[in-house]
């Protein structure tokens, strides 16, 4: 078996000039900075001393918030019963906090700490398989061991016994996921991780990994860059949480090719960048990121930032209100020796901008992301038609997130746990979405924690921009048991004026039933009446016009993270109606405003007008008028041309707005 030996060879600086840069430059530049991880990383650390284990990180996929205490580490214990606890302790990511504590304070304990905690696991998990060698958390394994080795076999703390044991489970372990690797991984965030430890380890220690090994990851994860990550830059299994795993996997695959001077597979290299440039879509206004399938609430900025300055990029204005670094990217020797000579305060700000577009619309996806501008009290409308993807998607097509002036309004309730619980299925449940449910048959049917029973296909998407009116219309089929229906949900945002108009329209016959479930943000409490509900937060409040026949509220569950539940109220708006169905939900910050069904008509036709084929709202907000048509159905009997409250209409929607007797007429679509 050949070993895999880059050429040129590897760039090795002298171990005496690494450990002065290390411990000049790279200390001096985390305290200058007062990067925000790096406390809690030594924090972390000081736990790790004394075999306390908590796993709070943002990029710990399964949180648990609880100190742990093991005199004697058990790697197959879990506190709680849920086998993610394990995988979280053998995957061992918290070795980077030791390693950066070793940094920053220059004492050896937190390093010799790492070494044994390695040591520790080879000789109690020598036995390949089970838990402990789950293979997506062996390659993460393998990752984080060969940044750890690195510092390692520059100190002198590494005896050659010791050493000997580290390369022989290294080796071991690239052996195993090598032989376990099944061709579902190409589409899967296991393969990612699996293939990225491989490839990382290999480029940072060639002795370690066979040549047929590198080339056989290298490839896969090419292959798994083309299958996974969609040409908008987002990851296909419809979880932003999952994919800020797979970008910085795929980010620490690049840098270990600078570290050897070899040039990473163009594929890898277009596709973190691609990466880089939709993630800041889907962080909303107040940092987090939303909350889509089984996502936590968590925030990104350290990676934004971190790749920004890596590859020169612009950032928006909101990602540097404060200096925060991934700890891990910061131990890769190229960014070292990039940052050890950058004013990274003056360089984020030089890099920052407030004109970065506003809006990321995926057709691929069906994800639409709308920022009213870049700033933390701003507003964001986030839109799904898409696919569920994988086992972390959730029922939740049609479904829409909005947040005003920096305060959730509607929000997509997160995971809480992958456990076989009641509280897992609530979650990944329809009702838990702001959707529509026909006859109280779901779009979607979840059968357990990772499978579902039945799905819907989305059938279109469309979506325009006129000055700041943002309109996107989706439509998708509903197979049912009183046959199908067709729904077609229209967003028209007005951003100026904040005002959100929602209307849904479904083909049907016979008599039906439906619900729009709406979930609301924690600190929205809703005030209901007749026709208007009132959403009253923190810091705003939003006057609701509807048509719906009835409306009810109820408590429903809210998880921020992993292992963490809260709760928060949940509307449902409900209509019975016979043949087809239209109806409208109006949100407003203006007290004023006001919401009907418009007079609508058909040139050179008395009779009535079909909703299939032209209906009409209504809005007023103070002495504005808002005229907004819809045909959702194309005309071929009659003339083509309709009036909506007395004005001549054409189109898919339309708006004519009235204002201080000025009229302006828009096709939106």
């Amino acid at each position: 078996m050949g070993y895999f030996y880059p050429i040129p060879f590897f760039y090795k600086k002298t171990v005496e000039e690494d450990v002065q840069m290390k411990q000049a430059e790279f200390i001096k530049m985390i305290h200058k900075n007062n990067f925000a991880k790096t406390a809690e990383a030594i924090e972390n650390a000081d736990h790790l001393l004394e075999n306390n284990f908590v796993f709070t990180h943002p990029y710990d996929m399964e949180p648990y918030h609880k100190i742990i205490n093991m005199k004697k580490i058990d790697w197959l214990y879990t506190p709680n019963e849920d086998e993610e606890w394990i995988f979280m302790l053998n995957r061992q990511e918290y070795l980077i906090d030791l390693l950066t504590a070793y940094y920053v304070t220059d004492k050896d304990k937190y390093l010799l700490k790492a070494k044994d905690l390695m040591l520790e696991w080879l000789v109690n998990c020598a036995e390949p398989g089970g838990l402990a060698w789950r293979t997506i958390d062996t390659g993460i394994r393998v990752l984080y061991w060969s940044v750890l080795y690195t510092e390692l076999k520059q100190s002198e703390f590494l005896k050659p016994e010791e050493k000997k044991q580290l390369d022989d489970g290294l080796k071991m372990q690239v052996n195993y996921l090598d032989e376990h690797y099944i061709t579902k991984y190409d589409l899967s965030n296991w393969g990612v991780l699996i293939s990225s430890g491989i490839v990382v380890l290999a480029n940072q220690h060639p002795e370690l990994v066979s040549i047929e090994s590198y080339e056989r990851n290298e490839a896969r994860l090419v292959k798994q860059c083309q299958l996974q990550v969609q040409n908008s830059g987002l990851h296909w299994e419809q979880s932003p949480l999952y994919f800020m795993e797979v970008w910085r996997q795929l980010s620490l695959v690049m840098l270990s090719y600078k570290e050897v001077l070899n040039e990473c597979p163009t594929v890898i290299t277009e596709t973190v960048n691609r990466m880089l440039e939709v993630a800041p879509y889907f962080v909303k206004p107040n940092g987090y990121i939303l909350q889509q399938g089984d996502t936590d609430l968590i925030k990104i900025d350290d990676m934004i930032q971190t790749f920004s300055l890596i590859l020169d990029k612009e950032l928006p204005t909101r990602h540097i209100e404060r200096v925060c670094l991934d700890l891990l990217v910061l131990t890769f020797d190229s960014v070292k020796t990039k940052f050890k000579v950058l004013d990274i305060q003056k360089r984020l700000g030089e890099l920052q901008t407030s004109k970065k577009q506003k809006q990321c619309i995926d057709y691929e996806t069906g994800n639409f992301f709308y920022h009213k501008d870049w700033e933390a009290d701003s507003s964001f409308l986030h839109i799904f038609n898409g696919v569920i993807s994988s086992g972390h998607g959730h029922a939740s097509l049609g479904h829409f997130d909005y947040m005003v002036s920096g305060e959730d309004v509607m929000i997509d309730p997160g995971r809480y746990t992958y456990c076989e619980t009641p509280e897992r299925l609530l979650l990944k449940e329809a009702k838990s979405h702001n959707v529509l449910v026909i006859n109280e048959e779901p779009f979607t049917e979840i059968k357990d924690s990772w499978a579902f029973k039945k799905s819907t296909t989305p059938l279109s998407s469309v979506s325009s921009t006129y000055n700041d009116v943002t309109t996107t219309q989706i439509s998708y089929l509903e197979e049912q048991s009183t046959g199908n229906k067709l729904v077609t949900r229209t967003f028209i945002w007005f951003q100026k004026e904040e005002l959100l108009i929602v209307t849904d329209h479904i083909k049907a016959s016979g008599h039906n039933k439906v619900e729009q479930f709406l979930n609301l943000g924690e600190t929205i409490t809703p005030e209901i009446s007749e026709k208007i509900v009132v959403f009253r937060g923190d810091k705003t409040t939003l006057y609701t016009h509807q048509n719906y026949q009835q409306i009810s509220k109820e408590e429903s569950l809210w998880s921020p993270t992993y292992n963490k539940m809260s709760e928060t109220t949940r509307l449902k708006m409900s209509s019975e109606f016979d043949g087809s169905f239209f109806g409208y939900t109006v949100y407003s910050l203006n007290n004023q405003t006001a919401a009907t069904l418009a007079k609508v008509e058909q040139s050179a036709n008395a009779g009535g007008v079909s909703i299939d084929k032209c209906v009409g709202i209504k809005v007023t907000i103070g002495d504005n008028e808002k005229i907004i048509s819809l045909q959702h159905q194309d005309t071929f009997s009659g003339h083509k041309l309709y009036y909506v409250e007395n004005e001549a209409v054409y189109g898919k929607v339309t708006l004519v707005n009235i204002e201080n007797g000025v009229r302006d007429y828009q096709r939106l679509l």
